[in-house]
């Protein structure tokens, strides 16, 4: 009797654990569906350009070339510019530091 027992609550937990996983398994994907559904309806209000949640681009001031028959702009950040490769203009910012005289 007593092996019957310990053989029935093996079981039992191995069931357990078997139920346990088999529902995480389902909210898993029950959620990448959620998800990727929400997020085609997000694609779709905003439009194709993506004006509106995640999906809206940062402004950022573009540097124009110096190139006076080019002009493009051209990220902060560009070394040289996109459309006809001059060499673009980099301020360098100096840091100064003032001291108290007295």
């Amino acid at each position: 009797m007593e092996v019957f027992i310990t053989i029935l609550i093996f079981f039992l937990v191995i069931l357990l654990t078997a139920v346990v996983f088999a529902g995480w398994v389902m909210m898993t994907v029950l959620r990448a569906v959620w998800n990727g559904v929400g997020l085609v309806g997000r694609m779709m209000m905003c439009g194709p350009a993506g004006g509106c949640g995640m999906f809206r681009r940062r402004r950022q001031r573009l540097v124009v070339c110096r190139n006076g028959q080019c002009r493009q702009g051209n990220p902060p950040g560009a070394r040289f510019c996109r459309r006809c490769g001059q060499p673009m203009v980099r301020t360098v910012q100096v840091v100064a530091r003032r001291a108290a005289m007295f």
